[in-house]
């Protein structure tokens, strides 16, 4: 177990990472998609904009770590530990619904931000799907995409990995704080705050630096997809709450929450999975 992102620097036996292409790519396009044809049958045009932008944020965080860093389609992960990470960054905010309300009383989420508009009179489940699965998608990719050609430019001319994350990471967890609108500042601090750890431990572990859990969690790109999945989620009253909410939602963002719910099942299972070997080889080792 350990660090196994290779977002800056192609890893050993790398292979395709079903989850980055399939649970996160894969998904946002296909939302994107079925945003694009709702609100044109809604006559919605901010979200037929809505969805061309979010699918072209996620091509483009896509393309800037393939042509400026590493690779986003193969990482040294297996698809067991992918899963595995992700589901972790998501349960983390959703371990039990006072979490939820922890945190929401302690940071007070926004109530309006750049999709403000195109939102404000849809339905909780269509809300649902964008925080819950498009947001996460797009804004991770776009900003940490970014984030890694950036970093990777300034640790080829400095050779410092300190200075290279920070420099690298500040300013787009800088735009991520503020593409949320109208928050009080604790939100906002939380919401920088986040995105620099997403940079430090994405990118950190990939130039070798040494950091907290990152011996006992797999890092990758799904850990934090998981994370901001599950503090939107959480938002929604947990887990639960947010399947069943999703499930509402109107043709043909159904397919999303369809496609979304059987991905995060079959997730499930290899993490499941994961767990079970490493318990089986603990037992092992001490006999």
């Amino acid at each position: 177990m350990g660090a196994v992102t290779s977002i800056l620097v192609p890893g050993n036996n790398s292979e395709l990472d079903f989850v980055n292409i399939f649970g996160i790519l894969g998904v946002l396009i296909f939302s994107s998609i079925m945003f694009a044809v709702y609100g044109t049958q809604s006559g919605n045009i901010d979200l037929v904009v809505l969805g061309v932008i979010f699918a072209l944020m996620g091509v483009a965080g896509v393309l800037f770590v393939e042509f400026g860093a590493g690779s986003f389609f193969t990482s040294s992960s297996t698809i067991a530990e992918a899963s595995f990470s992700m589901w972790v960054g998501m349960l983390a905010f959703n371990i039990q619904t006072l979490v939820a309300g922890i945190r929401l009383n302690a940071f007070a989420p926004p109530t309006q931000g750049y999709a403000f508009s195109a939102l404000s009179s849809q339905q909780p489940s269509v809300k649902g799907i964008v925080n819950g699965v498009w947001a996460p998608g797009g804004e991770n990719l776009a900003l940490l995409g970014s984030a890694a050609a950036l970093v990777m430019i300034i640790y080829q001319k400095t050779e410092n990995i300190f200075l290279s994350i920070v420099a690298g990471t500040t300013p787009f967890a800088v735009l991520f704080a503020s593409l949320h609108g109208e928050t009080t500042p604790s939100f906002w601090v939380f919401a920088a705050s986040v995105m620099f750890v997403m940079g430090v431990y994405l990118f950190g572990t990939d130039l070798g630096a040494e950091l907290p859990l990152a011996q006992y969690i797999p890092v990758t790109f799904g850990l934090f997809y998981g994370v901001h999945r599950g503090i939107n989620i959480s938002n929604f009253g947990g887990l639960g709450n947010w399947y069943t909410t999703i499930l509402q939602a109107p043709e043909p963002l159904i397919y999303v929450s369809y496609l979304v719910i059987i991905l995060d099942a079959v997730m499930a299972l290899f993490a499941v999975l994961y767990v079970a070997d490493k318990v089986y080889t603990v037992r092992d080792i001490l006999g």
